[in-house]
């Protein structure tokens, strides 16, 4: 009887420990590699003693309540119409475009990394590219032609227009066969400068307007837009 009393005891030790410890390790992430290992060592131990503790220990610890809500939200974020695919690191001068398969914006939670991306993007990222290979691309965002670099490069300087435009803050504006368009630069711009520039190369096609700006010296970019409400969806920069 009393080696029965103190193996509950250590279960009992054993779970909230490993429950508590779950969590703390989201607060000093250093640790996790050993909190995780605890925490499956302490999982293991509870299969083999036939505790119920295992039940609460895999529903509520922190490996995987912050996956679940992240694969969640990123669910939620689609079905909004405002899913992102997450990253971590410095971001190149074409990352904030339009993915070209899932057809959702990048978000980078910046260079530091804390070793729970995998717990906190990761899942996020599954749930929006699951939901858009099941439902097709979430709403609000270009589901058209989309050239790549090379091509829409090739499109704009074969079949583009010599066009005129001003700017204002962050709209483009010019008139391109016989009707008014605004463009909104209101992303990054890499380190390209078009503010000097008063034409461009402009070309539609598909109802994607590509725009390139006429920029002296060798660095430019080429703007990939809607043509029905001027919003930019790629910027390729050269």
């Amino acid at each position: 009887m009393e080696s029965a009393i103190n193996n509950n005891k250590r279960t009992d030790i054993f779970f909230w420990t490993a429950l508590i410890s779950s969590w703390l390790t989201f607060i000093f992430f250093f640790t996790i590699p050993f909190g995780f290992l605890y925490w499956l060592v302490v999982l293991i131990i509870l299969v083999y003693r036939k505790s119920n503790y295992k039940w609460y220990l895999l529903c509520f610890s922190a490996w995987t309540i912050i996956p679940l809500f992240s694969f969640f939200s990123g669910a939620k974020d689609y079905f909004s119409g405002e899913g992102t695919l997450k990253n971590i690191g410095m971001p190149s001068a074409e990352f904030y475009n339009l993915d070209k398969e899932y057809r959702v914006y990048n978000s980078t939670s910046g260079c530091i990394v804390l070793g729970i991306e995998f717990l906190t993007q990761t899942p996020n990222n599954w749930a929006v590219q699951l939901c858009t290979k099941v439902w097709g691309y979430q709403k609000g965002v270009h589901s058209g032609f989309y050239p790549d670099k090379k091509l829409a490069e090739h499109i704009v300087d074969s079949i583009g227009i010599v066009t005129s435009f001003i700017q204002s803050e962050n709209l483009i504006s010019f008139i391109f066969s016989d009707t008014n368009y605004q463009l909104l630069d209101e992303g990054y711009r890499g380190s390209i400068n078009i503010d000097s520039c008063t034409k461009a190369n402009v070309a539609i096609v598909d109802e994607v307007l590509i725009f390139k700006p006429i920029i002296s010296g060798e660095e430019n970019v080429v703007y990939l837009a809607e043509r029905k409400n001027g919003n930019i969806f790629a910027r390729y920069y050269e």
